[in-house]
Formats: structure tokens, C-alpha cells, sequence
């Protein structure tokens, strides 16, 4: 029996109470389910496999033909996303997958086999690459977007060391959408240094911001940003003028300054006062005498 990497890598791995509930109940009851190859390569069964191998145990194959290895890629990937209780990170990378194989599929040149059925569910896909995303889109019940950005996960993931891969996998590790369209998009010395702190322990996030000077600056333009919009906005609430920001800041200050600044206090605000309470009776009647202000 072949055990192909590529095949293999598709399939999610058990957890180790999977495992051993599956190679208990497989040493009950035997192997029940058929091992599904391609010629001499499994397809599907490989938990299956590695028991069997281990125990010695007596096994029955099922053929299926393919017309290329991109078709068996694909058949092993719908296999999965139909059976299997799957992570939204294990979802998102199988559907990337899918995607790159139906591009193959679809890229094939004039004469090969593959351009004469692009893909196994060929009612459903016609011969223009561009419309890849809408395709597996409408397959999936998502928006085209999502293919996209599920391609971008995948050829990310792909380049993690084996064991960041399987934690973010696992779903312990996310990686933004953001971050993937950045990984990929990092010169091969940027992206090289990146590999290398993720392969220290560096969790992902952090390794891109270590890396990548851009996204530090984005992040730090974002920053602004947000704080420009909390700005804005508290000033629409509050209906700020220049003259109640003055005073604003002068009541962090002494008794006398905000007796001193009154006048510059605004019609229709609200003002907290916190002093000592003596102080705080004596600013409060002040303010009562000489305008209309709600005290708090």
C-alpha cells in the first residue's frame, strides 16, 4: 500500500481520544468500513491503516478511478467537509485546497485530459477559471470572498512548520484574513524570518507584526484612526466647543481656576464635580448662581 503525503495531509488528524475510542472499537469488532485506493495509493482510511498494520489485522480495499491526481484531490477534500465534525480552521483550509486543485482542474491545457471534464462534478463547473470562487461559492452556500480567502489560509498553513500547522489545524491558533493576504505577500527573506519565529514559539500574529514593518505601521495608523473616531465622536455627544474643552481641562485643577473660568462654562452641559464635599457644595453654588447648568 502507497501512502501518498500529499493525500494523507488532506485528512485531519484524530484527536488521541478519537484514536483510541476508533483502534478499540476496530479491535472489537474489526475493520467493517473498506479502504478506499487508487491503484496502489489509499485514498481514505488511514487511521483505519495504521490499526490494521499495528494489530495485524485483515483488511478490504474498494477501487476508485480518477482521472487525475487533482480529482482524487478533490474527492478526498468533498470526502472529509461530508463526514467529518470539522473546525472552521479545518473547514476554511480543505475548502482552500479545493480551490487550487479546481484551478488546476480548470488551468488544464487543450489536449490534456483534464480540459476534457474539469472536474468530477462537471454539471456543476464549466472551463473559465474565473469563475473558480463563484462556483464552489454557490457548492458550499458562501459568498465568492470566502473562497478567496479560504486560498489564502490554505497557502499560508502550507508553509507553517508541520508542528504550527497542526495547532492551528487543531483551531488552538487563528490567523485574520489580514495577516494571511500579508504573509503572502512578504519578499521570500521577509518571509523566511517569519518562519523562523513562528519555528522559536512565536504565536503567528506576533511574528507577522516582528517582521513586517508595514503592518506595524498599519497597525499604528489603525490606532489613530480609532482614536481620531472616539474623539469625534465623544465631541458629537457632548457638543464640545473650544471653550467647554478649556474648561475641561482647567477642572482638573484647583478650586479658584474653575471659579475663575465660570464664564467660559457652556449653556446645556452636564458637569460632574468631584471634590471634597465641602468644596464640592461651595463650587456647586457658584454654578447654580451664575448659570443654568444641570449639577451633578
Amino acid at each position: 500500500m502507497i501512502i501518498d503525503e500529499q493525500f494523507r495531509t488532506l485528512i485531519p488528524p484524530l484527536t488521541e481520544d478519537e484514536f483510541s475510542r476508533l483502534e478499540e472499537s476496530i479491535l472489537k469488532d474489526g475493520i467493517r468500513d473498506k479502504l478506499v485506493v487508487w491503484g496502489d495509493t489509499l485514498i481514505d482510511g488511514h487511521n483505519r491503516y495504521r490499526i490494521a498494520t499495528e494489530h495485524g489485522l485483515p483488511y478490504e480495499t474498494v477501487q476508485k478511478d480518477f482521472e487525475s491526481r487533482e480529482h482524487a484531490l478533490n474527492w478526498i477534500i468533498s470526502n472529509q467537509l461530508g463526514r467529518r465534525n470539522l473546525n472552521p480552521n479545518q473547514i476554511a483550509y480543505l475548502r482552500g485546497k479545493r480551490y487550487e486543485t479546481e484551478k488546476k482542474i480548470q488551468g488544464a491545457p487543450i489536449g490534456n485530459k483534464n480540459a476534457e471534464k474539469q472536474s468530477y462534478q462537471s454539471d456543476n463547473f464549466v472551463s473559465d477559471p474565473a469563475k473558480t470562487n463563484e462556483n464552489l461559492a454557490k457548492e458550499y452556500g458562501v459568498s465568492p470572498a470566502t473562497i478567496s480567502r479560504s486560498a489564502n489560509f490554505a497557502k499560508v498553513v502550507d508553509i507553517l512548520p508541520t508542528e504550527t500547522k497542526n495547532i492551528v489545524l487543531s483551531g488552538a491558533e487563528k490567523i485574520s484574513y489580514s495577516d494571511a493576504s500579508t504573509i503572502l505577500k512578504m519578499d521570500n527573506p521577509t518571509q523566511k524570518k517569519f518562519i523562523k519565529e513562528v519555528e522559536s514559539g512565536t504565536p503567528i500574529k506576533e511574528a507577522v507584526k516582528k517582521v513586517d514593518p508595514e503592518q506595524k505601521r498599519k497597525e499604528n495608523d489603525e490606532r489613530i484612526k480609532r482614536e481620531i473616531e472616539r474623539e469625534r465622536e465623544l465631541k458629537e455627544k457632548t457638543k464640545f466647543s473650544a471653550h467647554y474643552r478649556r474648561f475641561h481641562d482647567i477642572t482638573t485643577g484647583t478650586k479658584q481656576q474653575v471659579m475663575d473660568n465660570i464664564h467660559l462654562i457652556p449653556e446645556n452641559v452636564e458637569i460632574w464635580v468631584i471634590y471634597k464635599k465641602e468644596v464640592a457644595e461651595e463650587v456647586r453654588a457658584a454654578i447654580s448662581t451664575h448659570t443654568d447648568l444641570n449639577i451633578n
